[in-house]
């Protein structure tokens, strides 16, 4: 079902050249169950810091509320400039207050192993009042620094 509601695009957009990397995301309010709900799909060419590749993950951040409530992280992926997560996340919510809603994405990496330090890679913040959340469609999203 979901397949169907969704527009494809399985390449990167044609970035700018300032653009400092992508996520490619999907972002729709399910209404039968009055929930906001978002696929982290991929994302690619963020920076790497030091010898080894960083250990990505995202950080979904529902604004303006910054609580545990609101936030939602992806799995983390080892040394990777171009993780692929697929993973669902979902938020209960009235459409209207969606609307009023913007979604931080950041990408992040942990520091070390026993290091609670975490490093932003990049970020996006998506206005949810500017996205047709009725269709659902996947859409890569420019990335920048924070």
């Amino acid at each position: 079902e979901l397949q169907q509601r969704l527009t494809h695009s399985d390449s990167p957009l044609e970035a700018p050249a300032w653009t400092l990397g992508q996520v490619k995301l999907t972002v729709w309010y399910y209404s039968e169950e009055r929930k906001l709900v978002s696929i982290i799909h991929s994302c690619w060419a963020f920076r790497q810091n030091g010898r080894y590749p960083p250990d990505p993950y995202v950080s979904l951040l529902l604004l303006p509320d910054k609580n545990w409530g609101t936030k939602r992280k992806s799995s983390q992926k080892k040394r990777t400039l171009n993780p692929e997560f697929n993973e669902q996340f979902e938020w209960k919510l009235p459409l209207d207050e969606a609307f009023r809603r913007k979604l931080d994405v950041s990408v992040k990496s942990s520091s070390s192993f026993m290091s609670r330090e975490r490093e932003l890679l990049r970020k996006v913040q998506l206005d949810l009042a500017e996205i047709d959340l009725s269709q659902g469609a996947v859409q890569w999203y420019d990335l920048m620094d924070d």
